[in-house]
C-alpha cells in the first residue's frame, strides 16, 4: 500500500502486536497525569477490538456483542476471517494473538437515537432519551411506518455515502412515539441485514452481548431481541466496555493477566428474550425496510444535484 502511495516507509511507526510494550511515559505525559516517567505504555488497539474484549468476548464460544453507540456495530471473535462475498461486513485483526473480529457497522446508530430525542425534546442540550424511549415501549404499533437509519451516509451492509436518513410511511396518526419507536426499528433492522450477513457466510449467532450507551434501555434492547428473533444480554459495563478492554490488554502486555480476565470483569446483568408473534411480524417488515432503501437508493445519488 505504501509502495503504490509512493510513501517513504520511515515516515510511519513501527508496527507492534497490541499487547506489546511500546516504551514509558514521557516526562510531560507523566508529569500531566500524576504519574512517574517508569509507567510502561502498552500498545493496545482500535475501538472495536477493545470493545470485544470489555464485552468478555476473547474467542469464539463467547458469542457476538452488539456496541450501541453513536455508531453501532456487531462483532465477535473468531480463528479465521470472514469473507462476505456481498461485502456487507469486514473483518479486523483482534487485539488477541491469533484471533480476528470479523464486524458489521453501521454509521448512525445511537446517533439516530440521540437526534431523535433531541429533535423531540423542549431543550435539544438536554435530550430526554429515556423518557422518549419509554414512550415508544411495548404497546406502540408504528403502523408501516419506517425510519432509515442514514444520517450520514451508511457503511455496514450498503456502503452509501450518499445514503441518508428517512421516514417512510408517515400518515396524519402517526405520534412522537411512533416517530421514536421507528428509529429504534429502523436501527435494529439494519443491523439485522448485518447478522443475516454473518450466517450467510457461515457463522452461527443464537445471542448477543449489549454494551455502549444504547444498552442501559430496556426498551431498546427489547426491541432489537423481537427484531433479530435472538436473546440480547445487557453486561455489567455497558458505556465503559472500550476502556476496560484496553485495561485488560495493557494487563496482558505487563504479564499481569491473560486475556480471559476480561470474562469475569463484564457479567451479564439482564436478558431480553424476544417474543415469537413480534419476531415474526418483523420478520415481513424487514423485507419492506430493505425494498423502502432499495427504491430510494436513485433518488439519494441523486439528490445533491442541480439537473
Amino acid at each position: 500500500m505504501l509502495a503504490a502511495a509512493r510513501l517513504d516507509p520511515t515516515l510511519f511507526p513501527e508496527i507492534l502486536d497490541s499487547t506489546a510494550i511500546a516504551g514509558t511515559l514521557t516526562a510531560s505525559a507523566a508529569d500531566a497525569l500524576g504519574l512517574t516517567t517508569g509507567v510502561k505504555v502498552v500498545m493496545g488497539g482500535g475501538d472495536g477490538p477493545m470493545a470485544a474484549v470489555g464485552s468478555g468476548v476473547v474467542s469464539p464460544e463467547d458469542g457476538a456483542y452488539v456496541c450501541l453507540g453513536t455508531s453501532s456495530w456487531i462483532s465477535f471473535a473468531a480463528d479465521a476471517p470472514l469473507h462476505d462475498p456481498a461485502m456487507r461486513t469486514f473483518t479486523f485483526d483482534n487485539v488477541v494473538p491469533g484471533s480476528f473480529v470479523p464486524t458489521a457497522t453501521m454509521q448512525a446508530g445511537g446517533a439516530s437515537v440521540q437526534w431523535i430525542s433531541e429533535a423531540l425534546s423542549p431543550d435539544p442540550a438536554r435530550p430526554e432519551t429515556g423518557r422518549l424511549t419509554a414512550e415508544a415501549a411495548d404497546g406502540i404499533d408504528t403502523e408501516d411506518l419506517y425510519f432509515l437509519p442514514y444520517l450520514l451516509g451508511e457503511r455496514s451492509p450498503i456502503w452509501d455515502p450518499d445514503a441518508r436518513g428517512a421516514f417512510v410511511g408517515i400518515g396524519r396518526h402517526h405520534t412522537r412515539a411512533h416517530l421514536v419507536r421507528a428509529v429504534l426499528e429502523g436501527t435494529a433492522f439494519n443491523l439485522l441485514t448485518c447478522i443475516q450477513a454473518f450466517r450467510d457466510s457461515g457463522a452461527v449467532i443464537d445471542r448477543i452481548d449489549a454494551v455502549g450507551g444504547g444498552a442501559q434501555g430496556d426498551a431498546y434492547l427489547s426491541v432489537l431481541a423481537d427484531v433479530w428473533g435472538i436473546p440480547v444480554r445487557r453486561r455489567t459495563v455497558v458505556e465503559e466496555a472500550n476502556s476496560l478492554g484496553a485495561a485488560v490488554t495493557a494487563a496482558v502486555g505487563l504479564g499481569l493477566a491473560d486475556f480471559s480476565a476480561a470474562r469475569a470483569l463484564s457479567e451479564v446483568t439482564a436478558e431480553f428474550t424476544p417474543d415469537a408473534d413480534r419476531h415474526a411480524v418483523y420478520a415481513r417488515r424487514h423485507a419492506r425496510f430493505t425494498d423502502a432503501y432499495t427504491a430510494l437508493k436513485p433518488w439519494f445519488a441523486g439528490s445533491g444535484r442541480n439537473d
